[in-house]
């Protein structure tokens, strides 16, 4: 089967740093339960902290965001 990493990792011109393509404990992203508590605490925090700030407000209205979006898909 096709591995799309493998490709990747043989193909692209600058390599990425060698923790960022193997494991190593306390080194690697989110690789210590510590960092995963912070990290999932902080987007909890900021998820329900903006759905409160956000409660009595009227939506957004991102019409010509969409509008650019689906022009460039043609």
């Amino acid at each position: 089967m096709f591995n799309l990493a493998t490709f990747i990792e043989t193909h692209v011109p600058n390599p990425l740093p060698e923790y960022l393509t193997s494991y190593h404990q306390e080194v690697t992203p989110l690789s210590s339960w510590s960092k995963v508590i912070a990290s999932l605490a902080i987007y909890l925090v900021t998820i329900f902290s903006l759905r409160e700030v956000m409660k009595d407000r009227q939506p957004l209205k991102l019409n010509a965001l969409f509008q650019v979006s689906r022009k460039s898909n043609y």
